[in-house]
């Protein structure tokens, strides 16, 4: 199976653009709207065809169209077990996910406990009065019991998204889930924003034509600052580098057209297999910002409480460190069933270490992240605001691109060669077209099959016929009166008719065939 060997990401967007186009595409449909490059969505297109059965349908121009069926996807997953399987380990990942932020979480919980209950298991050794009391802690006589499966009640058991998902789809935290996210954030905002932003521009070119300036590109990109004055003339920025990941990613080429002026033609965006392209919704067809990295997700009053249950736990750990330094105080653990407290402490104090030096740490991360974002997104927002500015030299830098843009758009009647028919019928096709072509005819006119029509007139030619010989007739009597040769004008006519006979077989020969 050619699609086993694909990235499981790509190969997913590929599929979904497939379906979104029609099921019946380009290579640059499909890389503008599945937002990957050229080579990815060929070679992607290549293993699904391959796989599925699909069909390939040749231009009289020499471009590839890729046609599915509805249920190419199914079709593949039936071939293949590990292809049955991806589901699966997907779900099995989000579950590891949810799973590991739930116990982090949960950590704290059951660190704090330990610690305390720990503490108070050493107080309690030195206190005479407790202890001859035989004071028994949470179970029997002389022994601290603790059951970590209670906190098993308050696991929420609706899993199977990324953290960030959860969150942008806006529902809420556990608070175990609002520990972990305190600690380790909730993952990239922007983790989407790339395919977003490729999509977008992908959409944008096929829109204007293929042909485009890089002011028009600029804010779906990274551009540099245009600074406090815009520059005159038709290139605003001094250095059009930017434009690069563009051209590679959609195969474009710079140009410059009869005024002077840069501008980036993308050819394979320009073909299509149907019209119109995929549409993007309301919130895609916008200008593709980055989001900011926010601390943590959590509301207010969860953070609040895994600040202060953080809080406890490190005071807690302190104070354990601190009595442990007396032999006594870890015979008194002994006594009390809390030996194994003993083994954990050194996990105990990494854990309280962390809980608060990463979180300060990512303050400083994501202070630094959020300044160059709200770089890039000025430079964007500041392109968008030229291109609505009304500027001569761009406004006639765009209509300049938009003469020199063209869509193709591939029909059924350009193609020439499929793979769902046979090579020999294909063939003999073809020749019978160009036999016509060379005729002047269109076989693809023709009229239906089982018309009450002669098969002289199949072609339209009768009355055509007609008319040529009676000029030819009209011909041979001027040149008969001219002559006054009266003894030899029975033979010339009968010779003139025997040739008008002649043609009329070969033409029929040629409606025959």
């Amino acid at each position: 199976m050619q699609s086993n060997q694909l990235d499981a990401d790509l190969k997913e967007r590929v599929e979904k653009a497939i379906a979104k186009l029609g099921f019946r595409v380009t290579v640059g449909q499909v890389a503008a709207a599945a937002g990957v490059r050229l080579s990815q969505a060929e070679q992607a297109l290549k293993a699904l065809a391959y796989d599925s059965l699909g069909n390939l349908e040749v231009s009289t121009a020499g471009e590839v169209v890729y046609a599915f069926e509805r249920d190419f996807v199914g079709k593949i997953r039936q071939r293949s077990w590990l292809q049955r399987l991806r589901p699966l380990w997907k779900r099995a990942v989000n579950v590891g996910s949810y799973v590991a932020r739930v116990a982090f979480g949960t950590a704290l919980v059951v660190s704090a406990l330990l610690v305390w209950l720990a503490v108070i298991a050493i107080t309690s050794s030195r206190d005479d009065n407790r202890r001859d009391s035989g004071y028994d802690g949470y179970g029997g006589r002389g022994f601290v019991f603790f059951d970590p499966t209670d906190f098993l009640l308050i696991w929420d058991p609706r899993y199977g998204r990324h953290s960030r998902q959860r969150v942008d789809s806006g529902q809420n935290m556990t608070f175990v889930e609002a520990v972990f996210s305190f600690v380790f954030g909730d993952g990239d905002p922007n983790m989407g924003f790339e395919e977003r932003r490729w999509r977008a521009l992908g959409a944008h070119i096929q829109r204007l034509g293929g042909v485009l300036s890089a002011e028009e590109m600029a804010p779906f990109l990274d551009p540099p600052s245009l600074g406090r004055s815009v520059r005159r003339g038709s290139e605003k920025y001094e250095d059009e580098s930017f434009v690069l990941p563009a051209l590679i990613r959609f195969n474009g080429e710079p140009f410059v057209d009869d005024e002077g002026r840069l501008l980036y033609k993308f050819p394979d965006l320009q073909v299509v297999a149907s019209t119109p392209s995929v549409r993007l919704t309301a919130s895609e067809a916008k200008v593709p910002l980055e989001r900011e990295w926010k601390f943590s997700e959590a509301s207010p009053g969860q953070q609040a409480g895994a600040l202060l249950l953080g809080v406890v736990n490190v005071v807690g750990v302190i104070t354990l460190s601190t009595m442990l330094a007396d032999p006594i105080s870890k015979l008194a653990l002994y006594r009390q069933g809390l030996g194994f407290v003993l083994g954990l402490l050194p996990a105990l104090q990494a854990y309280a270490a962390g809980f608060f030096a990463l979180p300060a740490l990512r303050l400083f991360v994501d202070g630094r992240r959020n300044a160059a974002i709200d770089d890039r997104n000025d430079n964007r927002l500041e392109a968008v605001s030229l291109l609505q500015s009304g500027d001569p030299d761009l406004a006639a830098k765009s209509a300049s691109a938009r003469k020199l843009g063209s869509t193709r758009v591939i029909g059924r009647q350009d193609i020439v060669y499929t793979t769902d028919k046979g090579t020999e019928e294909q063939v003999n096709a073809q020749e019978a077209d160009e036999f016509d072509r060379r005729l002047g005819v269109n076989r693809r006119s023709l009229p239906p099959s089982g018309e009450s029509r002669r098969i002289d007139d199949v072609f339209g030619r009768r009355e055509q016929r007609v008319r040529q010989q009676q000029r030819e007739a009209e011909k041979i009597d001027v040149d008969w009166e001219d002559r006054g040769n009266s003894s030899s004008s029975s033979s010339k006519r009968g010779a003139a008719e025997r040739r008008s006979r002649q043609r009329d077989d070969d033409w029929d020969r040629l409606d025959r065939w």
